[in-house]
């Protein structure tokens, strides 16, 4: 309980206290810092699929599934990297002032919350498909493997879109139609290969990372 109590005092603390009280001091620095913590939470997945390999016996299905792996979270990067562009640029924007503080701590202390969370369910689902592919390559991924998995994926496209909208103002429409694919192929691939569910993942992550344009977006004007 006390635990849990010091969590919640403090996430609540930064909008018990307002933004007016709060400002940013270097703002240069600021984005890196987050981007650091991110890079920090993807390297779990590629650590985690180390480890998982270095128990596998080498074969074709391993290799393809590791090529997967690798795939997925480059794309994860880099629709993260496009979405902390946007982020940025808007940044620069409201440095100073409540609304620069207020937009500061939502994007970035509390949805980037989401973001580490997604990536550390990613490494869990990533472990045991690779595990699993070099046993069982025909097989559906485990019921904990396959929820991590798509779940983590989930998690991570939703606080992309909870930080493009605190950034923006609106909702980016082909990340959205990408984080619907990934929600309803997670119950409707729980039965087939776990090679297929890394498949649809590195696909949809590949066309969300690739197809936004980012130089088009601009926030709507007294944001």
């Amino acid at each position: 309980m006390c635990w849990t109590a010091a969590v919640v005092v403090d996430l609540a603390g930064g909008y018990l206290t307002g933004a007016r009280d709060q400002g940013i001091r270097s703002i240069e620095q600021w984005p890196h810092r987050y981007n650091l913590v991110v890079l920090v939470a993807l390297g779990e997945g590629f650590i985690s699929t180390g480890v998982a390999l270095a128990d596998t016996p080498i074969s074709a299905a391993s290799l393809v599934t590791v090529a997967l792996i690798v795939t997925l979270l480059a794309a994860l990067w880099w629709t993260y990297v496009g979405t902390d562009r946007v982020l940025d640029r808007r940044m620069s924007q409201v440095s100073t002032g409540p609304r620069g503080a207020a937009l500061a701590r939502d994007a970035y202390t509390y949805l980037h919350l989401l973001t580490v969370a997604g990536l550390i369910l990613v490494a869990l689902g990533l472990t045991t498909a690779l595990a699993q592919a070099a046993q069982r390559p025909g097989a559906p991924l485990a019921s904990l493997g396959h929820a991590a998995l798509h779940g983590g994926v989930l998690v991570f496209l939703a606080a992309d879109q909870l930080i493009w909208r605190r950034a923006t103002g609106r909702f980016c429409r082909r990340r959205m139609l990408g984080l619907l694919v990934v929600a309803l192929a997670a119950p409707a691939t729980a039965a087939l290969p776990s090679l297929a569910s890394l498949v649809l993942l590195a696909a949809v992550g590949v066309a969300i990372a690739t197809t936004t344009p980012l130089r088009a977006v601009a926030p709507p004007a007294g944001r």
